[in-house]
């Protein structure tokens, strides 16, 4: 039996008969459709043995199906739809995006469905994307910005299954055969753990399309549980030796989960820290004390918890005044208000913003999609600007005084600062 309810501005939303979660969006102002299909598994769902399994299985399901059985074949087949298609993997879902004209949309959801139900997972085909993926590690070596970022979260999510690597390591990516692929690809590729979402002209009789299309059935379920991350008070930096003349140094504090609405506000918070050229970061960092060239703000937040991040690159004369000067903007930001312009300011953009992404077909699925794949009350695009719009000057500052708790700070250090001083510059900081 169909599941259907009607939500606002077209919007669908319900079960299929095999158990996959689908969100539909009728726009006919588009030309073209968007789908994006999920599956919630990534990271976080693997055992040690498994690490990477799940980033490495998203690769195979371009490698061949049960009709299409090469890659060249599959690929020859998004051609003739004039199809773009892409996929990824995270820390707790996987997913597949294909944008389409939409008279296409029905043969562009059948290839779908070959590709994550009937995927071959072929031995050959396999040993060859294997060598691909030791590629990506291997580029992370290369990439300064890119291992601070893997050890920011590694250490911020220490013991936690959240500091699963995607890539995983190299000796299991190395191991990995045809056997293990399949034995995970059972366990989770499965209707029930899986969600579609679609935005564009779609026809009337789509879900009789899904339906007939994703006709697979199995019955099995799983239990997502949720493992709260609590944040230990001991190794509250860490430091790796890197050659260059630069230092990538991490700030960062643990936060709630994507669950929790107050997520939205951090976007705001954002953009006052380091969100322009009129921004705090900005303006002590780079135009009154030259103290970095780069920096980034931005949080990194799963349904177990996250983490908010300031990341900058200095040189090692400034280390110590880098680090004090964003401490003091942040104790500064806990203790007084912000003003009513910036912040009108600062909401206005983020409604902008809004505005924007909904004008987009596929950023439009992502919104709804997500939602959906994490088991969320859905919110549409008004009631994220409504919650925006409550954000008030008291609601921001009570923002700052329960993230920046500077005992709890984690400060990464990927550099050539020697060990022992950045330990000391830490520790009398901290303290």
């Amino acid at each position: 039996m169909v599941k259907t309810t009607l939500k606002k501005n077209k919007i669908k939303q319900g079960i299929l008969n095999n158990g996959i979660k689908y969100i539909l969006n009728d726009n006919d102002t588009f030309s073209s459709c968007c789908i994006i299909f999920y599956i919630r598994v990534g990271a976080i769902h693997e055992k040690p043995e498994e690490y990477g399994i799940s980033h490495v299985l998203e690769h195979m399901l371009f490698k061949g199906t049960a009709r299409f059985q090469t890659f060249i074949d599959l690929n020859k087949n998004f051609d003739l739809l004039n199809c773009s298609v892409n996929a990824a993997t995270s820390k707790n879902i996987t997913y597949i995006d294909m944008k389409l004209p939409y008279q296409n949309l029905v043969k562009g959801l059948e290839l779908l469905e070959e590709m994550v139900f009937k995927s071959l997972f072929l031995e050959e085909e396999l040993k060859k994307e294997l060598k691909v993926i030791i590629e990506e590690f291997n580029k992370i070596n290369d990439n300064t910005t890119t291992k601070l970022e893997i050890l920011t979260t590694k250490f911020n999510f220490e013991k936690h299954r959240l500091s699963n690597l995607i890539l995983g390591t190299k000796k299991n990516v190395l191991n990995f055969t045809r056997k293990d692929m399949l034995k995970f690809y059972k366990k989770h590729y499965i209707p029930s753990n899986c969600a579609i979402s679609i935005v564009g002209n779609i026809k009337n009789n789509i879900i009789k399309d899904l339906n007939r299309i994703y006709s697979l059935k199995n019955k099995r379920t799983i239990q997502h549980k949720i493992i709260k991350y609590e944040n230990p008070k001991v190794n509250n930096f860490i430091y790796m030796k890197n050659t260059g003349k630069q230092n990538n140094i991490s700030i960062s504090f643990p936060i709630f989960s994507i669950l929790d609405y107050r997520k939205y506000y951090l976007d705001i918070l954002i953009d006052i820290l380091g969100g322009n050229m009129t921004s705090r970061l900005w303006i002590a960092l780079r135009e009154e004390n030259q103290l970095v060239y780069e920096f980034n703000v931005f949080y990194e937040s799963y349904e177990d918890g996250g983490f908010f991040a300031i990341n900058f690159i200095t040189s090692n004369m400034n280390v110590k005044k880098t680090i004090k000067t964003v401490m003091d903007i942040l104790e500064k930001m806990k203790k007084i208000k912000i003003s009513e312009d910036e912040l009108k300011i600062t909401k206005n953009k983020a409604i902008m913003d809004i505005e924007i992404n909904s004008e987009e077909s596929c950023e439009i699925a992502e919104f709804y999609g997500e939602q959906v794949i994490l088991g969320q009350d859905v919110k549409n695009y008004q009631d994220i600007k409504k919650i925006y719009e409550k954000c008030d000057l008291d609601i921001l500052q009570k923002l700052c005084e329960d993230i920046f708790v500077f005992d709890k700070m984690k400060i990464v250090m990927l550099g050539n600062l020697e060990k022992d001083k950045f330990n000391t510059i830490s520790k009398n900081l901290i303290q």
